[in-house]
């Protein structure tokens, strides 16, 4: 990549999102953390959105389909009912991943319809879910870490 690929792609893109009214190429590349380094853009956005949902429903099917001991140990840390509601929003994250591949495949003005939604699906409903998720995971967490703890202590002082 160089220099004037980068200012190319900034352009073009600055152009796009003039047009369409689409999230700052410096919003992006912050919440993405990725930079736009070629042309064309909206692709490469589009990519990086869909691997930040794709990587989040990673997370969830730890919990819905435990495979490892981690994975089951993570799964007692949900109720039915949390379950039930990671796995409504599972569900309904894996129908927005399959709208962004069938956009790439369709054209450039599904993309950008596309892009528009997913952006603020991603913003407003994936990254608070994912939030709750992994704040709640790290607790419990560290509270089996404690239980521990104390339960090795009281085997040790037995």
């Amino acid at each position: 990549m160089t220099l004037e690929e980068r200012k190319e792609a900034i352009e073009e893109y600055q152009k796009l999102a003039k047009l369409h009214s689409l999230p700052s190429c410096e919003e992006l590349e912050e919440e993405l953390d990725v930079r736009l380094d070629k042309s064309p853009s909206l692709p490469f956005f589009l990519r990086c959105v869909h691997e930040r949902i794709s990587n989040s429903l990673a997370h969830l099917e730890i919990v819905l389909h435990p495979s490892r001991m981690a994975d089951m140990i993570e799964t007692k840390f949900h109720s039915d009912e949390e379950k039930n509601a990671i796995f409504n929003f599972y569900k309904e994250a894996m129908s927005v991943l399959h709208e962004i591949i069938l956009a790439v495949y369709t054209n450039k003005k599904e993309e950008i319809v596309c892009f528009k939604k997913t952006w603020v699906y991603y913003l407003k409903t994936v990254k608070p879910f994912m939030q709750s998720f992994l704040k709640k995971q790290i607790e419990c967490w560290q509270k089996e870490a404690v239980e521990e703890k104390v339960e090795a202590k009281q085997r040790y002082v037995r």
